[in-house]
């Protein structure tokens, strides 16, 4: 501990601080660049995806938000999305009139877990 204390560590430290501290506003400035390079890569790809859902509705890839098809009883949902919180979620969807059927999903013997909703389009019966 001696030997620590007597050393020229915090000196050095200091020194480093002071370093980036000086080009404090430089670095925000670049970050506000990327910010705006990333807002102009990904904002029409945001709009397509979550405010006209022209790639869900095209079907010719999946949007962003659907994580896979789930296939049961014979059928395949394709309008799958990961969900956080199933209890949460099913008190809101209950009034959307759609037939959803909440799965965990496990892999690698239960070290990655995830929820999904699949929505049933046809031959379902709301209770």
């Amino acid at each position: 501990m001696r030997a620590i204390i007597a050393s020229n560590h915090q000196a050095k430290i200091d020194s480093l601080i002071a370093q980036d501290k000086a080009v404090e506003s430089e670095i925000k400035s670049i970050r506000s660049v990327e910010r705006l390079v990333r807002y102009q890569r990904d904002l029409f790809k945001l709009a397509n995806n979550f405010v006209s859902f022209r790639e869900f509705y095209s079907g010719k890839k999946k949007a962003i938000f659907q994580v896979g098809t789930l296939y049961l009883d014979g059928r395949s949902c394709e309008l799958c999305i990961k969900v956080e919180d199933v209890n949460a979620h099913a008190t809101y969807s209950n009034s959307s009139g759609v037939c959803l059927a909440y799965c965990q999903l496990e892999r690698n013997g239960g070290a990655e877990k995830m929820s999904i909703a699949a929505a049933f389009k046809i031959g379902c019966q709301q209770s």
